[in-house]
């Protein structure tokens, strides 16, 4: 089984952040009280790209982009309302077997996740 590696973990393996700033920022983002990826990209040690990456990786998640390039069919749309989706940042992309594959912004908000499988079975 793979260990859980954390995001600071990750950017330092990819060469992104020293250990010493990340220690540094984890304090900032704590006595704060704000999430460690927000309080890097807040002090312009990371983009968004590079903490989508490390949240990627994470997760073991892949990365989504160009969305709007693709056609999707509407049955597919209709699963999550336009509303939901943009109050959550989560965009379908695939209906397989009864599993809908989505897009999220944010993959440690699992509370829509659940409350999507939750209302439609």
């Amino acid at each position: 089984m793979q260990q859980w590696k954390t995001i600071g973990d990750i950017l330092i393996e990819d060469g992104i952040l020293s250990s010493m700033t990340v220690e540094r920022v984890l304090a900032v983002s704590k006595k704060h009280n704000k999430r460690f990826g927000w309080t890097l990209e807040k002090l312009g040690l990371v983009t968004g790209d590079e903490i989508a990456a490390a949240l990627a990786k994470q997760y073991g998640l892949k990365i989504s982009s160009n969305l709007s390039s693709y056609s999707y069919p509407r049955e597919l749309l209709k699963l999550v309302t336009c509303e939901v989706a943009m109050q959550n940042l989560i965009f379908p992309l695939q209906l397989e077997s009864n599993h809908l594959l989505l897009a999220v912004a944010d993959p440690t908000d699992m509370k829509i996740v659940n409350n999507l499988a939750a209302n439609s079975g």
